[in-house]
């Protein structure tokens, strides 16, 4: 029992992937102790591991659900669900969104999550981003280490960057924005910046694709002209219009360079939780004296658990989507 408990599981109820993680772990953990059978042991055991919402919502559960693995397997798997594939309708990929180049993740600090989820968040179509404009919500930060997820803050760093923050509190609301030209731009609601759009500010000018990465700012002005970033240590070029989501919520920036389209890879400073971006996370972080580890930013509607849901509500016959939103220029 040891070996288990030095390896113990934990679930949050961050979203449907965490679920599945989690319930293998699980799982893998009864096999190891002979009790793969022993529903009512599982069922407890698992209970143990649970913690923030995914605790608050298992204190709801009937008695017979709580202490009934089965039960308590497939009420997880309803309530924490991934949409990707039941909302593949809503768009179809466009090869011109994809990246030139592809990031290279191997040895930069915690492995991300499967890929195929990136790479299905990363390839909707403008007819699906124009279904989120006007929703408002936050940004998760999500990690492989659980004391580094958390929010986009609403306010900067000394360096006029935004880190995360581990709570709700004093995290950053956002809403997303039409730009036109398939330009998706975030407005910050709550930012205690004077800057109005959440967006990227590249360290070096001029700088090279591929050995350089940008930082997460407040930008203000159009992408076309007059553009100015809030950070006050990188001096390269600053774009806010580069935003695309995915049925699951999965934020990603792209950044268009001559006749490329790059993805960029999202990465936090284990040092001050700083969000910064690279076409490649090796070189980039080869380079740098810190250490740092690959994010995923997921946008989660306010009060709603997640994007699918959302969708899924304002879509149904009675309901109504949200009055769409415009830049205006």
């Amino acid at each position: 029992m040891a070996e288990t408990l030095a390896k113990k599981p934990s679930f949050t109820g961050t979203d449907g992937i965490e679920a599945e993680m989690f319930i293998q772990q699980v799982r893998r953990a009864a096999f190891h102790e002979g009790k793969l059978r022993d529903d009512a042991w599982i069922a407890d055991f698992a209970a143990t591991c649970l913690s923030g919402e995914a605790l608050r919502w298992h204190s709801t559960l009937d008695k017979d659900v709580r202490r009934d693995w089965i039960k308590l397997e497939s009420a997880l798997l309803e309530k924490y669900p991934v949409f990707l594939d039941s909302m593949s309708d809503i768009g179809k990929p466009e090869p011109e969104h994809q990246a030139s180049k592809k990031p290279k993740p191997d040895g930069v600090g915690a492995v991300p999550p499967p890929s195929t989820v990136t790479r299905a968040s990363t390839s909707w179509s403008y007819s699906f981003m124009s279904m989120i404009f006007g929703f408002n919500g936050r940004i998760k930060v999500v990690t492989n280490i659980k004391e580094m997820n958390g929010y986009v803050a609403r306010s900067p760093t000394r360096w006029g960057h935004l880190a995360s923050v581990q709570g709700k509190a004093g995290s950053l609301q956002a809403k997303f924005v039409d730009g036109g030209s398939k330009q998706s731009y975030l407005k910050m609601l709550n930012s205690t910046m004077d800057h109005e759009w959440l967006g990227i500010q590249w360290c070096c000018s001029p700088f090279k694709v591929g050995k350089e990465g940008a930082a997460l700012v407040g930008v203000t002005g159009d992408d076309n002209e007059d553009v100015a970033g809030s950070s006050r240590w990188s001096k390269g070029p600053t774009g806010a219009g580069l935003w695309q989501v995915g049925p699951d919520g999965q934020l990603t920036i792209t950044w268009v360079d001559g006749d490329d389209t790059h993805v960029l890879t999202p990465l936090t400073r284990t040092k001050d939780r700083e969000i910064f971006f690279a076409t490649d996370p090796t070189a980039f972080t080869t380079k740098s004296k810190y250490e740092w580890v690959h994010a995923r930013l997921v946008f989660e509607p306010m009060h709603h658990r997640n994007l699918g849901t959302l969708l899924a509500l304002s879509t149904s016959p009675g309901n109504s989507q949200p009055e769409t939103t415009t830049k205006t220029v």
